[in-house]
């Protein structure tokens, strides 16, 4: 269960079947604006393999995720071909064990029902994205902003301490087979450190274990107040791997 849970992104790419690269030494998966993820058969020398895919591969590499030295070595076979310089950031996966209790953190979880329920989401995507990978999204206009409809906003909460209160904090909810993994979780600034996430979290893996699945997400290693968190929730660290993003020349 633990390699399900480290590598449960690449299995959700390779079930979409956006772009899989496999021989006997791996599969290297990927998906429109998604980072390439390899996963290598155990003793594998990763560099041949990359050269292998990268012989297939018809466009350039923004990012890659990958076990520690396989990344590396990849990385370095990347900026080698290309001239590309790089830089690498710890990923941090883990899992709720079914033995493991969950505290009643109260509040209630709701979809997005409302436009500013969406402009809350869209605001809140946006601030995520900021924090979490530097980036910085055009501004939100809220004219012609219309509810979430369909297949791809229910598993995203938000999550408001009373009845038809005021959101606080927000979680998605990916699909999945036997386990399923908790993303886009966040916290404005000004809500942090009132128990606002803690109870975020333990809703959202309430939602996971009612459905007879295991909860698992990824962190950044550097991000030491959300792995104290998830510790302090009863989440088991499943394993580390390294995300990889390329500087063009």
């Amino acid at each position: 269960m633990n390699e399900r849970a480290l590598y449960d992104r690449f299995h959700e790419l390779k079930r979409q079947r956006h772009c899989v690269f496999e021989t006997d030494a791996g599969e290297a998966v990927t998906s429109p604006g998604m980072p390439l993820w390899i996963r290598l058969r155990e003793g594998t020398d990763a560099r041949p393999f990359f050269c292998a895919f990268l012989r297939e591969w018809p466009g350039a590499l923004h990012q890659l995720v990958a076990e520690g030295e396989a990344a590396r070595a990849c990385a370095q076979a990347y900026a080698h071909k290309t001239g590309a310089a790089f830089t690498t950031k710890e990923m941090v996966a883990y899992m709720l064990p079914g033995e493991v209790g969950l505290p009643d953190g109260g509040g209630v979880l709701h979809l997005p029902e409302t436009v500013a329920d969406c402009v809350t989401v869209l605001q809140w995507i946006k601030l995520f994205r900021e924090e979490a990978f530097g980036e910085v999204p055009p501004p939100i206009r809220e004219e012609g902003v219309a509810p979430p409809q369909g297949e791809a906003y229910p598993p995203l909460y938000l999550w408001q301490s009373a009845p038809g209160g005021v959101p606080m904090a927000m979680g998605s909810i990916s699909p999945g087979e036997d386990i399923r993994r908790l993303n886009l979780v966040f916290t404005p600034k000004e809500n942090r450190r009132k128990g606002y996430g803690r109870a975020l979290v333990a809703a959202l893996c309430g939602v996971v274990r009612g459905e007879g699945k295991m909860p698992v997400l990824y962190t950044y290693g550097d991000n030491t107040g959300a792995m104290r968190l998830y510790a302090g929730l009863g989440f088991v660290e499943a394993g580390r791997l390294v995300e990889v993003t390329f500087i063009r020349p």
